[in-house]
């Protein structure tokens, strides 16, 4: 935790998101980003964690960025995926995460990451079912090459 804030990284526009910033004494009327806060604070207390007290005090915050979607609720696992490779918690200004602005742009970005990452799940080798996926592959590889499909 070198940074003391938290930021909430959101793919969608913040006109259509559902996640909001609601803090309550009540725990069940907090949003989860204050959920998730709290609850993490009573684990830093718990472990006598040096940044208890400040980590405590930081209040959330919704990142805004220039690509964030419009009319694109399916996408989330790619956007989490390409986040969790890009976001080091920099301001937003020095933040490259690499998606374009232009929607057709993103449409093909997000694609191509699509590919990229169900490649390294599914090819990783602590991926459970590797050898079993890896072996059907092969055997759809002998079929389209003899001509089925």
């Amino acid at each position: 935790m070198e940074k003391d804030a938290i930021m909430v990284i959101d793919n969608m526009d913040v006109t259509e998101s559902p996640i909001k910033l609601v803090n309550d004494d009540d725990f069940f009327k907090k949003t989860t980003p204050f959920k998730v806060k709290d609850v993490f604070t009573k684990y830093l207390k718990l472990v006598n964690h040096p940044k208890f007290l400040c980590f405590e005090a930081i209040i959330p915050k919704i990142l805004d960025f220039e690509w964030a979607t419009v009319g694109n609720s399916i996408d989330c696992g790619v956007f989490v995926m390409r986040h969790m490779e890009t976001w080091f918690g920099v301001t937003n200004e020095k933040w490259d995460s690499g998606f374009p602005l232009a929607h057709n742009e993103k449409k093909g970005c997000l694609k191509h990451l699509r590919k990229k990452y169900v490649v390294k799940l599914v090819c990783s080798k602590v991926n459970k079912h590797h050898d079993r996926i890896m072996a059907e592959a092969v055997g759809y590889d002998m079929v389209s090459k003899n001509g089925f499909h």
